[in-house]
């Protein structure tokens, strides 16, 4: 639900936006290329998001329970090597999913991320 207004209150401060440019602006604009990127830029923000609520924010509160159980359950050095192995798995795995400019222009080749 809070995902939702977020997306909504980006919405409405884009709209305010842009009531707030000059005719001429406006004048000198295609009403339909403003509302393709306006349609891209609002999707996008979804895309990411819900990226980051449904992927990352749950694999670090699982790499946190981990850490934590094995910190009180077993030996502190248990913890480290969970955090070692979970840090070097989220840069090698999930940090290339976050490549902000292939992920907001909907490129998901991996060649033309630059890679």
């Amino acid at each position: 639900m809070r995902l939702l207004i977020l997306s909504l209150f980006i919405q409405i401060q884009l709209f305010d936006h842009l009531h707030s440019l000059s005719l001429r602006w406006h004048l000198g604009r295609k009403t339909g290329e403003v509302l393709r990127v306006i349609n891209r830029g609002t999707d996008s923000i979804n895309s990411l998001l819900s990226y980051l609520l449904f992927n990352i924010f749950p694999t670090i509160a699982d790499i946190l329970i981990a850490i934590i159980y094995f910190a009180t359950a077993f030996n502190p050095w248990f913890s480290l090597i969970v955090f070692l192995t979970m840090a070097i798995y989220m840069g090698k795995f999930h940090l290339p999913l976050l490549n902000v400019n292939c992920y907001l222009m909907g490129s998901f080749r991996w060649d033309d991320c630059g890679h």
